[in-house]
């Protein structure tokens, strides 16, 4: 009987460095294992036992594999950040990518560095290292990428940092993003004139030239034969390169779970391998020269596709059945997935910890158990319309063709169910039909895409009516896409479950996957069917442990990130929004109420979009019960609008003044669209928070409405319990001096300090009636107007109050329990 060693090794393998890196003693786990398997192996016959020392030999390996990778080196570069350096270093990246502005211009180039000199000091000294390089580009610049294959030798100027980490809960980790890719520093080139060529690629970058040449075409020609729109879309499901996107259209396809068709993945290298096989065969070679000839050109588009795990995956898992192929063995999936899989983890291990990487197995590791699932479908639909005929031929193919799309889609949204709810907090309800309709139209686009580029490069003329019945596929996905995203409910959002939830789901649809296929087919395993052991287990014995799995699953589901707020607690969350202010305010009772949304920047991108909104999701918030936007300055009302569009909202609470800004004019549009009560804030009125919870306003006044809008802010002052909270906005010193001569009470265990710490606001007398032992500064990392000024931070700790600020220590948030008060940082110790 076969078994699938290969698929068991990497399995062990993975295994080892997923407890190589968790805590003690878990890392104890792969020797046990091994010793166990070994001792078996002697002890009951090695034939029985030797997939299990197998899978333990593995397991140690895998163990032993990723432990090099998790130290750095002591001459890697990023060990000198942050400091501002000249470097001599090789160029890594195939190509370097190029990122657009809002009006489709080049922006920026980034590419990977290998690190071999530093200028700085007597001679300099030799670094080693990867590097994460971005450069500022001259605006109007080329839209082609510079001529900078991989082997090129550059200088580059600039400041060396360490990536950033994730400042918020919910927010996109770089760092530990370029960490997978033995990438520990980035270096940002902020003057067009700070690099320079100083060496051209040699024959090592005759493939990466290769690559450049065949990509280039491509690109350009969905550039400058489709409209905006539809050529970002050819772009991204000819090579997956998505930089053209507009944040709303990416935005549409993540909201209809069809990204997927924009980033090259198993259905894009089966259509192309099967493109590639078929023309080969049709010139008459025979089936081990095109079969090789195919993984040649496999390779080559996976280069192209920019090297992802999805589409690594999808070229050695088919180029190892093309291998079986050429030597008419027929193809074993599973073995070949397992193959896959450990070839890409001895190459990096810490590809085991990238969402690609899992999302790409674990959804082809569902799709070959559910897809077979399908068959009696497609036999049905055969014994229906038995008929030779054209018209029952054409029927027949045409519905078991649509059943199978079908079985795919199914099969795929469940395999990856779990990781998006874990990574992006979203399902997709529309993900099933919008994918139906989708994925024949991309089977159609591939070739005919590749074909009007080439032809597009050659003859331009000839690749018109292509282009044609491209604009026409190209606009039926977005019409279809764009119609699934508008409607209601196309989206749910949910907290991120546990891990151990979801290694139970996929245990729990495995086993019912593979009781439901020996149900099929009568209790018999299927022609072909590997296993290890094949024990004969009664149906009691599946139904009890599918029902073991499923309880934990439903059990466990619910589990959320471990700091969202428990039942009977406040907090308080003051996130990272750069040079602005936005606050997330949960009750105990789950009420919740956002304080200011942060700002927007340049390109238009807003801190709702990018920072509120993912940690609304990452904690399972779906509604917001009200926000308060403290004053119409940009930095505190710029996610405002896309939050009230994207997020239900009960009331908007405004300061009163009257302003003229776009932003404020845009506010006001989206909340009559969605039928938001939007009010003043007056002095003296009261909110119930809910849970004992309660929110007293404390200024602006009619009089402090017609100040500068600083002046003006919303005061509020929290009350839970004996704990108090005190936000001010950006009041500055004549609105200190208002709530001081008011004699308002405004004593706090929190403060929110004002205006982002600068010399205006928190003068001595208002901080001696406040007397905070927290302060929370909330202000942009570099910002050009010296926030916070070192003289209030010295004198709230003076004061005796625990100082800190978003900057350096990310998102923080404080808890009550309605007698004392914590702050919990994302950073504790700074940036």
């Amino acid at each position: 009987m076969k078994q699938r060693l290969l698929l068991l090794v990497a399995i062990g393998f993975a295994a080892g460095i997923a407890l190589a890196v968790a805590p003690a003693p878990l890392p104890l786990v792969p020797l046990i294992l091994t010793l166990f398997g070994i001792s078996a192996a002697l002890l009951g016959g090695a034939a029985r036992w030797a997939p299990f020392a197998a899978i333990a030999l593995s397991t140690l390996l895998g163990s032993l594999v990723i432990r090099p990778s998790l130290t750095v080196s002591p001459d890697d570069i990023s060990r000198l950040a942050p400091r501002l350096i000249t470097l001599t270093g090789v160029v890594d990246s195939t190509e370097p990518s190029l990122h657009y502005t809002s009006d489709d211009s080049p922006d920026r180039l980034s590419l990977t560095l290998r690190a071999e000199h530093m200028e700085e000091g007597p001679g300099g000294s030799t670094v080693s290292g990867l590097v994460a390089v971005r450069i500022r580009l001259q605006p109007g610049a080329d839209l082609a990428p510079p001529d900078l294959p991989a082997g090129t030798r550059l200088r580059v100027r600039g400041c060396l940092e360490l990536p950033p980490q994730a400042r918020n809960p919910g927010g996109f980790d770089y760092r530990a993003f370029l960490a997978r890719h033995s990438i520990n520093s980035a270096l940002e080139v902020d003057s067009p004139a700070g690099w320079q060529t100083l060496e051209a690629a040699g024959p090592a970058g005759l493939l990466s030239r290769l690559v450049i040449a065949l990509r280039t075409p491509i690109l350009n020609h969905a550039r400058l034969s489709f409209s905006l729109d539809q050529g970002a879309v050819l772009a991204g499901m000819l090579l997956g390169d998505r930089q053209r996107l507009s944040p709303a259209l990416r935005e549409v396809f993540e909201r209809t779970g069809t990204a997927h068709v924009l980033a090259t993945a198993g259905l894009h290298v089966g259509v192309v391998a099967l493109l590639a096989l078929t023309l080969l065969r049709r010139c008459r070679l025979g089936r081990r020269p095109a079969s090789l000839l195919t993984i040649a050109l496999l390779a080559i588009f996976a280069l192209m596709a920019g090297e992802r795990a999805a589409v690594v995956r999808a070229a050695l898992m088919a180029s190892i059945a093309l291998l079986g192929l050429s030597v008419e063995r027929e193809p074993d999936a599973p073995s070949a997935l397992g193959g896959a899989a450990l070839l890409l983890l001895a190459i990096n291990p810490k590809e085991l910890f990238d969402p690609g990487f899992q999302f790409s197995f674990l959804i082809v590791g569902t799709l070959l158990l559910l897809l077979p699932l399908g068959a009696p479908l497609s036999e049905a639909i055969g014994r229906r319309i038995p008929g030779r005929d054209p018209r029952s031929k054409f029927l027949r193919r045409t519905l078991q063709g649509a059943a199978g799309t079908l079985a795919v889609t199914v099969a795929a949204q469940l395999g990856a169910m779990p990781l998006t709810a874990y990574y992006f907090n979203t399902i997709s309800l529309a993900g099933m039909p919008a994918n139906v309709l989708i994925l024949p139209l991309l089977g159609l686009i591939l070739p005919l895409g590749f074909a009007a580029s080439a032809l597009g490069a050659l003859a331009p003329i000839c690749a018109v009516p292509l282009d044609l019945l491209l604009r026409a596929l190209l606009g039926t996905v977005l019409a279809v896409t764009r119609t699934f995203s508008a409607m209601p409910g196309a989206v749910h959002f949910l907290p991120s479950p546990a891990p151990a939830s979801i290694v139970l789901y996929y245990a729990l649809l495995w086993l019912a996957a593979i009781w439901l296929g020996r149900l099929l087919r009568g209790g018999e395993p299927a022609p072909g069917e590997t296993a290890i052991v094949r024990p004969r287990i009664p149906p009691v014995a599946w139904r009890a442990a599918l029902a073991t799995v499923a309880l934990p699953v439903l059990l466990l589901w619910p589990a959320t990130d471990e700091r969202a707020p428990s039942s009977g607690a406040l907090a308080i969350t003051f996130l990272d929004v750069g040079q602005g202010d936005g606050a997330v305010i949960q009750s105990p009772t789950g009420r919740v109420m956002l304080v200011d949304t942060g700002g927007v920047d340049d390109q238009g991108s807003n801190e709702g979009e990018r920072t509120v909104g993912p940690f609304l999701r990452a904690r399972g918030i779906r509604r917001i019960d009200l926000m308060l936007l403290t004053h119409p300055h940009a930095d505190h009302i710029g996610g405002a609008a896309w939050l009230l569009a994207h997020f239900p909202t009960g009331r908007l609470l405004e300061n009163g003044a009257q302003t003229g800004s776009p932003l404020a004019a845009e506010l006001e549009t989206e909340a009559r669209r969605d039928g938001v009560e939007c009010r003043s804030a007056p002095p003296g009125s009261q909110l119930d928070l809910g849970g004992g919870a309660v929110a007293e306003l404390l200024a602006p006044t009619d009089a402090e409405r017609e100040l500068p809008p600083n002046d003006g802010s919303v005061v509020m002052r929290i009350t839970y319990g004996r704990t108090h909270f005190l936000l001010v906005g950006d009041a500055e010193a004549q609105e200190e001096s208002d709530l001081l001569a008011s004699h308002t009470p405004l004593a706090a265990d929190v403060l929110k300090v004002g205006h982002h710490g600068s010399s205006t606001s928190t003068n001595p007398d208002f901080l001696a009636a406040v007397r905070p032992r927290i302060a929370i500064i909330s202000v942009g990392a570099h910002n050009v107007y010296g926030h916070p000024s070192p003289v209030v931070t010295r004198r709230l700790r003076d004061s005796g109050a625990q100082v800190y600020r978003t900057d350096q220590n990310g998102a923080i948030t404080v808890w009550s329990d309605g007698r004392t008060v914590h702050a919990e940082p994302m950073h504790p110790a700074g940036r």
